[in-house]
């Protein structure tokens, strides 16, 4: 299972540079802060604000317990692969709960407005994406299998493409309410 394991940690660490949260956010000059067509309730700038609220608080929450997860896996494989055990031992003891408070963060996540609700959506997919690719590999290691471990890698490399629309999306959002948006890695 080494080599799958590898394979896994790989990914890992693509999705880690290309889905780090912290972005290049700042409202641009001159932006007008009327209210728009959609939402009357909200102004242009109310929105800006609450779309810099989203990353810079709400997502930044959940890569926070999602960085907590990625280091911890990253701790116990490739280079720092010793055995299947101790890989087994971290994700069921902190990669698996890290990566769980993670998606009680999403699940908390609340749109201020109506075209912020796709983004989240999208978030709280990737998100249950990546977990069900962590609860393959701990059953692919239980059971030593490397069919359910290709399944896993399966899984990482949908969430990858899910966090990659994601950012386009955000970034075409931002763009709309006058926000410069650039994820890292991306």
């Amino acid at each position: 299972m080494k080599k799958l394991t590898f394979i896994l940690l790989a990914i890992c660490c693509i999705l880690l540079t290309g889905c780090n949260y912290e972005v290049t956010v700042s409202k641009k000059e001159g932006e007008e802060t009327g209210s728009t067509d959609g939402d009357t309730t909200l102004s242009k700038q109310d929105k800006q604000t609450s779309i810099l609220d989203f990353i810079n608080k709400d997502i930044a929450q959940v890569s926070s317990f999602e960085m907590e997860a990625f280091e911890s896996y990253s701790a116990v494989t490739g280079e720092n692969y010793l055995n299947d055990e101790i890989i087994y031992e971290e994700l069921t003891t902190i990669t698996i709960p890290a990566y769980e408070r993670a998606l009680d963060a999403t699940e908390r996540l609340k749109a201020p407005f109506q075209e912020l609700e796709p983004m989240i959506e999208q978030i709280k997919i990737a998100s249950n994406t990546f977990y069900e690719a962590l609860l393959l590999q701990k059953q692919a290691l239980e059971e030593q299998d490397e069919e359910i471990m290709n399944q896993a890698n399966e899984k990482l490399q949908e969430y990858s493409e899910l966090i990659g629309t994601y950012h386009e999306n955000m970034k075409a959002l931002s763009k709309e309410f006058g926000i410069d948006y650039e994820p890292n890695g991306f």
